[in-house]
């Protein structure tokens, strides 16, 4: 059903098209676009800054459908210049502590489905290291086979760190000999150890300064099984909460199911 928006709010949803975010995740890989649009000279610096707010966020359909949600339910932003200070630290926050991407794979379900929006912080691991049971975002090596350098960033979840041994054995993650236990569903969910280029799945040392992630949908994964450890300098930070949809709006605590027979 169309809902007529009144002028403050038809103002905030032209402000706000794109206040989560141009970035996407392919085979869950992330693609980060970052936009910095051009205006004319001779503007006042207020209208150059509410212009170029409007330009940033105009983009997406998803933008638009955030915002309509949101001013017909809430009229706290209907005065245009509060509501642009709000956007200016949405965008602040972006730029240098949390960034937002959507889901288009299905290789991280059932913690994540296809279209999900998350967000991922960026300062997670400026003095902590990844821990098992972490979905982190990074820069996956060039070196992998078949890498594609127009979709570098990736999200998987940690399933070992530095001098872990990782295996599967009948459809169990086991590291150091043991069946992971945290987060619960790690112990319930079953990982395949025949891997799609027709080769299995051996277990391997985490070697210093690395990790190995996994896809939690193991079937439909390309992941550490396939081309080994990542290095932890080339993690980006850790999503740590679902945004949108609404309905599943949250943190991530990893209750992924994913029911394929146990066997590996």
């Amino acid at each position: 059903m169309h809902i007529p928006l009144r002028s403050g709010e038809r103002t905030a949803q032209l402000l706000f098209r794109e206040s989560i975010q141009k970035d996407t995740i392919h085979h869950s890989e992330l693609i980060t676009v970052e936009e910095t649009p051009q205006k004319p000279a001779r503007r006042t610096l207020s209208g150059m800054f509410f212009s170029f707010i409007a330009r940033y966020l105009e983009k997406t359909d998803f933008g638009n459908r955030v915002v309509h949600h949101v001013m017909s339910r809430l009229g706290a932003y209907s005065q245009a210049w509060s509501f642009t200070l709000t956007i200016a630290l949405v965008i602040l926050l972006r730029c240098t502590v949390v960034t937002a991407f959507y889901i288009p794979s299905p290789s991280m379900l059932d913690t994540l489905k296809v279209y999900d929006r998350v967000f991922v912080f960026r300062l997670a691991y400026l003095f902590d290291e990844p821990k098992i049971g972490d979905i982190v975002v990074f820069r996956v090596p060039e070196t992998i086979p078949n890498y594609d350098p127009d979709k570098p960033i990736w999200i998987k979840r940690v399933v070992g760190v530095a001098g872990d041994h990782v295996a599967i054995t009948d459809g169990h993650l086991l590291v150091n000999g043991k069946q992971i236990s945290d987060p619960p569903f790690m112990a319930r969910n079953r990982y395949s150890s025949h891997l799609g280029n027709g080769e299995t799945y051996q277990e391997t040392l985490v070697p210093e300064g690395h990790i190995m992630v996994f896809g939690d949908n193991s079937q439909n994964s390309y992941d550490s099984r396939y081309w080994g450890p990542v290095p932890v300098d080339r993690v980006i930070g850790k999503a740590f909460v679902r945004f949108w949809p609404l309905s599943r709006l949250g943190p991530l605590h990893g209750e992924s199911v994913n029911p394929f027979p146990p066997g590996g």
